[in-house]
């Protein structure tokens, strides 16, 4: 699957980036909303970013498709709401419902930048323009 292979792809960079680093000094990761869905849960990638010595993450809110994390007028969930309309294979429907269940959660963002805190990790703001 093509989208497994990009989230494994991203894993090893960051996990390389971060195994170069001396432990004194900060280490961050770039992460995308999506991350949390196919990981299993926020809990699971703060296990890794606990376990990796991570001290800032750099949480994508507004991607290049034009959607964002937190409430605004395009949504995540509105983006994959689009894709579902969009998508003629029944497989990949139902994994976009999926998707589109996970991001219907409106307290997500509040929930990634608690753990973060939780964490003594600093949380910063993404955007690509």
């Amino acid at each position: 699957n093509g989208s497994m292979i990009k989230l494994y792809i991203k894993l090893f960079i960051i996990l390389f980036v971060i195994s170069n680093l001396n432990a004194s000094e900060r280490r961050g990761v770039y992460i995308w909303p999506i991350t949390f869905y196919e990981t299993g849960g926020i809990e699971k990638v703060f296990d890794v970013l606990i376990e990796n010595q991570i001290t800032d993450i750099f949480l994508l809110v507004k991607g290049e498709a034009g959607f964002s994390l937190f409430p605004s007028d395009y949504t995540i969930k509105d983006h994959y709401e689009k894709l579902l309309k969009e998508s003629d294979c029944s497989d990949e429907k139902e994994k976009i419902r999926k998707i589109i269940n996970y991001f219907s959660d409106e307290s997500l963002l509040e929930k990634i930048i608690e753990n973060s805190h939780r964490h003594g990790m600093k949380m910063h703001a993404c955007f690509i323009i």
